[in-house]
């Protein structure tokens, strides 16, 4: 079995806070894309939003999230929404002790819906894992994040990896 490898695409770190971090010109020469995300928000609590290809069709985003904070856990099947959502419950806090890892599988292939995995956690708040649809058979070649609340925080780090 061929061991993946993941090659550095980008990385943006925030000098400044930012409300909205946009990878472009995505090469479509990977299997999948993996997304890494530290830092937080200058607002309350919050979460992240995904959007590809500058995409705001509402019925193209679905997903599946689960979220446990060590006393509690919840559930949700949202539909309908312009984006995805990548972290659940406000885990996006206003400290820089935010993680998320998501991995787009198959962002390249014009043949199929993409889909996403998305696992998020934060010191303060637990943990969530959310899956995901997007109804289109586009080849993504962009991607953007923005917070629900407030904006990423200055030296919030975005890094993106194509996986070989």
């Amino acid at each position: 079995m061929v061991t993946p490898t993941y090659i550095p695409l980008g990385t943006i770190t925030l000098a400044s806070t930012d409300s909205e971090i946009v990878f472009s010109s995505i090469p479509a020469t990977y299997r999948d894309l993996i997304l890494v995300f530290q830092g937080g928000n200058t607002g309350a609590a919050a979460n992240i939003y995904q959007k590809l290809n500058s995409d705001a069709t509402t019925s193209n985003y679905s997903s599946v999230q689960m979220t446990g904070t060590g006393s509690s856990t919840l559930s949700s099947s949202p539909s309908g929404g312009a984006t995805w959502t990548v972290t659940f419950y406000g885990y996006l806090e206003q400290n820089l002790n935010a993680n998320v890892i998501v991995q787009l599988q198959d962002y390249s292939a014009t043949d199929k819906h993409k889909t996403y995995l998305s696992r998020s956690n934060s010191a303060s708040n637990g943990l969530s894992a959310i899956a995901g649809r997007w109804a289109n058979t586009a080849a993504v070649t962009s991607i953007s994040w923005t917070v629900s609340s407030g904006e990423f925080r200055i030296g919030s780090t975005f890094s993106l990896f194509g996986v070989a």
